[in-house]
């Protein structure tokens, strides 16, 4: 199921005129389940997720919907450790997504393999020289559920989508989503990736 980008995204942002810079991905069955595809509606990535008896997220693993099916990334929610890259290199999710040591920021700064920085504010994703790369949309549902679900999307500068920065720019959108959820389950108590993303999507 694909989206139309141009909904998603205000034109304070991306604009209408610059959208074929870029790459769309869709969430098409919620935030950590089920195809991520593009514009096209073909398959990219495939989400999967474990749940405990309660519901709550233990692990998501994310794969190439490709003849290999190759791992992209497994998030171990409850452990707080991710396994990401090509490498396959696992580090706590806090070493992933970092913030700045004594600098009160909503910034969140990661690398990806090549050592490429990076950082989200908010649902916007940056280069340190702040050049807009992507931008996350999220699931919106229709009042008391009974309206469709607009789905979440992930828009991708072409330039990016085409390496191997996207595998950490999509991996490191579903964290901080995930994220986001915590806090607002959280009624604005503190959520840092050091005590563990209990969430239920």
């Amino acid at each position: 199921m694909a989206t139309d980008a141009s909904s998603s995204f205000g034109a304070s942002s991306i604009t209408t005129s610059s959208l074929s810079e870029y790459q769309l991905y869709t969430f098409t069955e919620g935030d950590v389940e089920g195809p991520v595809v593009d514009l096209l509606g073909k398959p990219v990535y495939f989400l999967s997720t474990v749940r405990n008896e309660r519901g709550i997220l233990e692990s998501t693993t994310i794969t190439r919907s490709s003849a290999s099916g190759s791992l992209v990334a497994q998030i171990r929610w409850a452990q707080d450790k991710v396994t990401i890259g090509p490498s396959k290199s696992t580090l706590p999710i806090k070493n992933l997504l970092q913030r700045k040591i004594g600098v009160p920021s909503s910034k969140y700064h990661f690398q990806d393999e090549n050592k490429s920085a990076f950082y989200w504010k908010e649902e916007r994703c940056m280069t340190p020289e702040k050049q807009l790369i992507a931008q996350y949309a999220r699931q919106k549902k229709g009042p008391f559920s009974v309206l469709p679900e607009q789905p979440a999307t992930l828009l991708v500068a072409e330039s990016y989508a085409i390496s191997t920065s996207v595998d950490y720019i999509l991996t490191t959108a579903v964290i901080m989503e995930m994220r986001r959820k915590q806090a607002e389950r959280s009624s604005g108590q503190s959520s840092g990736f050091g005590g563990g993303i209990m969430s239920q999507s």
